[in-house]
């Protein structure tokens, strides 16, 4: 969805949110210049192995006062993650500091399967550091399926989707909330 000063962009799993040493042809920033013809940056990131929605600005004032939204909080993030195991919590706080720096995670069980001994899980990050949501469910003895450093390898993709969004608008002067449409774009 392009918003003139950004637009919203669904990385599927396995693409990178940008560049690496080696190159950036097969990154998210390069289909998004290719697609919009304009200068493109990054405001967040998810994993490589991750899926879900991102926001790319498109001038240096765009991208630096959304960025300020991520930096400042301003950004409620959402995403599912089936993780291994069950877990009945709804609200649980996980607050492992990473890298000595302040982390905290919320989650709540969505669902259950006990055929497979899984929970998918609701999570909302209210910091932003690498790999932290892997790292906590991961902590608490409840890796995502499909995370091959935190927990098992597995043949599916990593079961980890960030779905929702919502922040004020620096632009519109005006509440914003995107969300992947469903079922398509769950986690099942």
């Amino acid at each position: 969805e392009d918003r003139r000063r950004y637009s919203i962009w669904f990385k599927p799993h396995g693409l990178l949110a940008q560049g690496s040493q080696w190159g950036d042809h097969c990154s998210l920033l390069r289909e998004a210049e290719m697609a919009l013809g304009r200068d493109c940056f990054l405001i967040h990131r998810l994993d490589a192995d991750a899926a879900g929605l991102m926001l790319i600005a498109h001038d240096s004032k765009a991208a630096g006062a959304l960025s300020q939204c991520f930096s400042g909080r301003a950004i409620t993030k959402h995403y599912q993650a089936r993780v291994s195991g069950e877990i009945t919590a709804q609200d649980r706080l996980i607050d492992t500091p990473i890298d000595d720096k302040e982390a905290i995670t919320r989650i709540s069980m969505l669902s259950i399967d006990p055929t497979n001994q899984t929970t998918l899980l609701q999570v909302s990050i209210e910091t932003g550091r690498k790999h932290q949501i892997r790292k906590h469910l991961a902590g608490i003895g409840h890796a995502i399926i499909g995370d091959r450093l935190y927990g098992r390898p597995a043949q599916e993709p990593l079961q980890l989707l960030a779905y929702f969004l919502e922040f004020d608008c620096p632009f519109e002067r005006r509440r914003v909330k995107i969300r992947l449409p469903e079922p398509e774009y769950s986690l099942k």
